[in-house]
């Protein structure tokens, strides 16, 4: 585990397995060895590791966990203040001290949430000391199944109960509320939200990417997530304009082709670049870039925005 967690690049990293580090149902995570033992030796293995979702099953209820690190000890000793990396209820429905809760991609301790999931097949049991104060939702009355959606750098799950009621849900979200400074040649750009979900913009557009043509000058964009009138996201972008011609030309190789309903990109870059909203690319590396799209036969510009600079490039899709 440990050896597959130091290569592992993937953005997320889910573990589930039988005995769960933290229940009140009906096992009690206080008192029995295994479960001690388990949130004393692995868990902290796992955190170090950037791992985003633990599911466990083994006692009968269901409990979700707020975002938490370093909570290794007896229940009694959980803090908000040290362990608790928010304490948002991360439902992200617009409802008071719902915002998702925020990680980055990088694997490093940023927090994992708790589930047990132990319900489906029965119900019951309560140790002293139910709910754990660090659980933000438990249920030991009602059986249901755990279900979980990730699409990018958004991921969200839900406790659907027999009766056919989402009981518990939550959102994560990786790598947002980013701040770019770009500077492009006069002619159209695209600027890119960083989230997957709503947007508005400061000029009132609502869509995901954001259209620009502009003259020489400095300009702002804003966009946000207005979830339920209330907004938990913020990208800005502060754009530079400079003259057709001024900059040097710094893109690499790129190509590109259809593959379904996606772009496949392969930028063989020369200098180190982060492309933000795609891929993280190292000096003379290659990758595939899979973006979704709606390309049509013919001439399309394709953008990559980078910590440096806002590259684009111009690609000609044909039937082949």
């Amino acid at each position: 585990m440990v050896n597959d967690l130091a290569v592992n690049q993937k953005k997320w990293t889910i573990a589930y397995f039988h005995h769960p580090p933290y229940t009140k149902g009906s096992h009690d995570s206080d008192i029995e060895s295994d479960l001690v033992s388990i949130r004393q030796n692995l868990i902290g293995i796992l955190e170090n590791k950037g791992v985003d979702l633990v599911i466990n099953g083994h006692s009968h209820v269901y409990e979700r966990s707020l975002l938490i690190k370093n909570n290794y000890g007896l229940s009694a000793t959980y803090a908000p203040t040290d362990h608790a990396v928010s304490t948002s209820s991360a439902r992200y429905d617009g409802t008071p001290n719902s915002a998702q809760y925020i990680t980055s991609s990088i694997k490093e301790q940023h927090g994992t949430v708790y589930v047990v999931s132990g319900s489906s097949g029965k119900v019951g049991g309560q140790a002293n000391g139910y709910p754990l104060p660090f659980m933000q939702y438990s249920n030991n009355t009602i059986g249901g199944s755990f279900e979980i959606e990730i699409e990018g750098n958004r991921l969200d799950a839900k406790f659907i109960t027999a009766n056919n009621v989402i009981a518990d849900q939550f959102t994560i979200m990786k790598d947002v509320n980013k701040t770019t400074n770009i500077t492009i040649e006069e002619g159209q750009e695209a600027l890119i939200a960083s989230w997957i979900g709503n947007y508005v913009w400061n000029t009132d557009e609502t869509t995901k990417a954001l259209d620009i043509n502009r003259n020489v000058g400095q300009y702002t964009y804003t966009v946000t997530d207005n979830v339920g009138g209330t907004s938990y996201l913020l990208d800005t972008y502060n754009v530079t304009v400079v003259p057709t011609g001024t900059l040097p030309v710094t893109m690499g190789k790129l190509t590109a082709k259809i593959l379904n309903s996606t772009v496949r990109l392969s930028w063989n870059t020369t200098s180190e670049k982060n492309a933000s909203h795609v891929n993280i690319l190292r000096a003379g590396e290659q990758k595939d870039l899979v973006v979704p799209t709606s390309l049509e036969l013919g001439v399309n510009v394709i953008s990559i925005i980078t910590n440096k600079n806002h590259l684009s490039k111009k690609i000609v899709y044909a039937n082949q």
